[in-house]
């Protein structure tokens, strides 16, 4: 299953209005002809449609009526059997579970996937994120009914469900592309947590957590025994996806993340059709070409133009189904794509500095969120908004970090950053990619996000891991091939030891170039524009005046600003959305 959703009345005697049921159908997906298949009943609507990415599809429906909707991968390995079994027997077994209220079977899944089990004959629903909240599930609660969806479009389709603009979601969007904790852009649409359960009925409303990172133990073993023990893990995180498949498509960089998931697929013996995707000039190309002829892969590069969209994955799609490969080699499932998504922060500790891990171990937490924020140019500048809420909105970003910093217990203070890098910052920059997924009509495949991966990674010594320092030692562990081209490194980790070739560019300078950053600034004015001309303009949250000036500096190449109107843009944007309705957060007291 791709997308799930439905709506579920909390009060006896209320019905569902046909009404929102029809508008949830037709949220669900802009694909002209996609099959929604549609659950109803007196109190409840439930609706899902599938690419069929995956084989079987994410429905099941017992005896009693009772019905579990997933979507994603669940990859049970209750029994540590280290093999994929289908999609609808980990669906069956993780509902005989549920119809038993237990829930311990969860803490064995090792994929992304989001669940709603619904019982008629009790009334009760259960909303399930996966361990690391991947796979979003959205909701909005009232005292009537509750609505949910894996993407938050559908709620957005949703005309009754209320939408005031959460200012706190928003500044945080705006500053770091993602929305805390369970916040949204609206402040009536909150988002289920990593581990959480959300369990409604007509008497009931609570949320359980059954999985916590911050809890996992400190290792003890040496590091060249945990080095091994990543490696077996990773391996078989990517042998457990692959499954029974002979052939793999994979996106290929100049770096390290998807290079180590095309040895793997190598190692267990897939044939390999890879796809790089860069701007012309750009250290990326040379080295996705050099690597993919020395493991062996079919490949084609993707170059990147000024008019088209810089995502990897959009660029490929034109091209997939359309390839020269030959017919009877190509991948059993065309419509899975392997990425190297969240390899970087993962076991790369992109972001996470020794200083901000000091301040953490200090108890120094509104310092550390502070420098984080700053080491990642994320804050906010006081000069996009009106003068008398400009030190408040400024500074909401920092607050939300700081809060969620709090937040956690790690046996090591300094690990706090890993763990909000983790639930809170990788794993929801896949929230675009699921949100077009009906018009892309892909999966990914993310062993980096494997869970039982994860774990021990996250139990390894955050010293040890800051400026990919673990990951060049985890390296040695690959097959020789791994080391043999050289790769990409991060500006200020560890470099890579074999010599790159000169006079390219690497991938950290593609945003300067010329005609992208012409695109991005003329989009951006545009999108200022709609902010400037709105009616009414959002005067309680934006300075008017300063955003005038800074659209003429930028049409008289006076200066560069597009941090500005990025944020505007989305304030704009939202303001919009909820008709200028919005829930401003209390002042620090």
């Amino acid at each position: 299953m791709t997308v799930i959703a439905g709506i579920v009345s909390l009060r006896p005697g209320f019905s569902v209005p046909d009404g929102a049921c029809r508008e949830i159908r037709a949220a669900m997906s802009r694909h002209p002809d996609e099959r929604v298949h549609e659950l109803r009943g007196p109190r409840h609507y439930l609706a899902k449609f599938d690419i069929g990415a995956f084989g079987a599809p994410g429905l099941h429906v017992d005896e009693t009526g009772a019905v579990s909707l997933l979507a994603g991968e669940p990859l049970l390995d209750a029994a540590g059997r280290g093999r994929k079994r289908p999609r609808s027997e980990d669906l069956q077994e993780l509902h005989r579970c549920w119809r038993r209220q237990d829930r311990s079977l969860l803490r064995a899944t090792r994929g992304a996937f989001c669940l709603a089990q619904f019982d008629p004959a009790t009334h009760r629903l259960d909303l399930v994120a996966d361990k690391l909240g991947l796979r979003s599930l959205y909701y909005h609660l009232s005292d009537e009914y509750v609505v949910f969806a894996s993407v938050l479009r559908v709620l957005e389709g949703c005309r009754f469900v209320e939408r005031r603009m959460d200012v706190q979601g928003v500044a945080e969007m705006a500053a770091m592309r993602i929305a805390l904790a369970d916040r949204t852009p609206y402040a009536d649409v909150k988002l289920l947590k990593a581990g959480q359960i959300l369990s409604l009925s007509d008497d009931r409303r609570s949320i359980d957590t059954y999985w916590r990172w911050d809890t996992i133990a400190p290792a003890s073993a040496p590091k060249q025994e945990l080095r091994q023990e990543a490696y077996r893990r990773f391996t078989e995180a990517v042998r457990l996806r692959l499954g029974d498949d002979r052939a793999a498509i994979a996106l290929l960089s100049g770096g390290l993340d998807s290079r180590c998931i095309v040895t793997a697929l190598k190692e267990a013996g897939a044939t390999l059709y890879t796809y790089s995707v860069a701007f012309d000039g750009t250290l990326d190309k040379p080295l996705a070409e050099a690597y993919a002829q020395a493991i062996g892969s079919i490949h084609r590069h993707v170059p990147v133009t000024p008019d088209r969209d810089f995502s990897p994955l959009n660029n490929v799609l034109p091209l997939l189904y359309a390839t020269e490969f030959d017919p009877g080699a190509c991948p059993e499932r065309p419509r899975v794509i392997w990425s190297g998504e969240g390899g970087s922060g993962v076991i790369g500790c992109v972001g996470q500095t020794a200083e901000v891990v000091a301040l953490l171990r200090q108890g120094h937490i509104s310092a550390a969120a502070e420098k984080f924020l700053m080491g990642k140019r994320q804050r906010l500048p006081r000069k996009l908004f009106a003068r008398s809420v400009a030190d408040l909105i400024s500074d909401l970003p920092r607050r939300g970090l700081e809060e969620r910093l709090r937040a956690f217990e790690c046996a090591d203070a300094g690990r706090a950053i890993s763990i909000f890098d983790l639930i809170d910052y990788q794993s929801r920059h896949l929230n675009d990619h699921y949100e077009s997924i009906d018009q892309t009509r892909v999966e990914l495949e993310t062993p980096f996000y494997d869970s039982e991966f994860m774990a021990l990674m996250y139990s390894v010594a955050i010293d040890d891991c800051l400026y990919h320092d673990f990951y060049h030692a985890w390296l040695k562990e690959f097959p020789p091939v791994a080391t043999s081209v050289p790769w990409q490194t991060y500006p200020g980790h560890r470099p890579c030891p074999l010599p790159l070739p000169d006079g390219i560019r690497d991938q950290w300078t593609k945003s300067r170039e010329s005609g992208w950053q012409r695109k991005l600034a003329r989009q951006r004015l545009r999108s200022l524009d709609l902010v400037l001309a709105g009616t009414p303009f959002p005067d309680p949250l934006l300075d008017r005046l300063a955003l005038a000036l800074v659209r003429w500096s930028t049409r008289l190449g006076l200066g560069s600003y597009g941090y500005v109107l990025s944020r505007a843009e989305l304030f704009g944007k939202y303001w919009r959305a909820c008709g200028g309705r919005f829930v401003m957060p209390q002042r620090a007291p």
